[in-house]
């Protein structure tokens, strides 16, 4: 049987705009709200002290499965410190980043255990005006060839929308075709440019359905297998802002690289 998210989980919006996901056994109540953050990092460099800015956290999320689907998985999440900062932006990002799990969850049909057992999720980037993450799942199960599956979200803090490849182009097929060129460019410098098969980085939104938005550049990542063997693992490179400007929206650079 499938697991229904809406079984296990009760989604609730925090103060300050972080979403934590509330499942039946989490028993643990923080200082911030339901369940605490399982890790802190400091917020992006940019942003100044004394004034309102996002900070990295996670929440765990676990259930049993019995049977079915289990999970026990440190979901990427960001919570308010100080005022002036648009929590709204916060919670669509929150929000997206647990939707990303339960998406994965609800595809499984048959028995399994989802794990990030390198702990590589993370809330890859807060800037002034962007936050981007990733979810690393791998999916084991119980005995067959274990399943590695990649999740991304990018959120535009001043409009508390998602940042989406085809708002992320002028146009989004000479976009496509640029970001392509340009990502086949650096996979060539990659550890396993050897083993790359090129031909699978078409110029379509399918191929770089996992991005996220750093500082120096468009963050690609391709799931296991991709467009390499299973060995080469999951393979990511940087696209550097100054290759894609040409074919951004009019003020989208600043808004991805800060």
């Amino acid at each position: 049987m499938r697991l229904k998210s809406a079984t296990v989980i009760a989604v609730c919006a925090l103060a300050l705009g972080l979403l934590a996901a509330c499942e039946a056994r989490h028993a643990s109540t923080g200082p911030g709200g339901v369940g605490t953050p399982a890790s802190t990092v400091a917020p992006a460099a940019d942003q100044q002290r004394g004034h309102g800015r996002f900070v990295a956290t996670t929440e765990h999320l676990t259930s049993s499965g019995k049977g079915s689907v289990g999970f026990d998985i440190d979901v990427p999440q960001v919570r308010v410190e100080g005022p002036g900062v648009n929590w709204s932006a916060g919670r669509e990002f929150n929000d997206a980043m647990v939707q990303g799990l339960w998406t994965y969850v609800d595809q499984q049909q048959d028995p399994a255990v989802i794990t990030d057992p390198n702990k590589s999720s993370a809330v890859e980037r807060i800037g002034t005006h962007v936050l981007s993450g990733v979810l690393y799942l791998r999916v084991d199960f119980h005995g067959a060839h274990p399943e590695d599956l990649l999740f991304s979200h990018v959120t535009n803090i001043d409009t508390a929308q998602e940042i989406t490849l085809a708002s992320l182009f002028t146009n989004e097929q000479q976009g496509l075709n640029v970001l392509a060129a340009q990502t086949k460019t650096q996979l060539t410098r990659t550890r396993v440019a050897d083993a790359v098969r090129f031909d699978d980085v078409k110029a379509a939104a399918t191929t770089f359905e996992v991005w996220t938005a750093t500082q120096a550049g468009l963050h690609v990542y391709f799931p296991q297998g991709q467009i390499g063997p299973e060995a080469a693992g999951v393979v990511d490179v940087t696209v550097p802002w100054s290759d894609l400007n040409g074919v951004l929206k009019p003020g989208m650079l600043a808004v991805l690289s800060s």
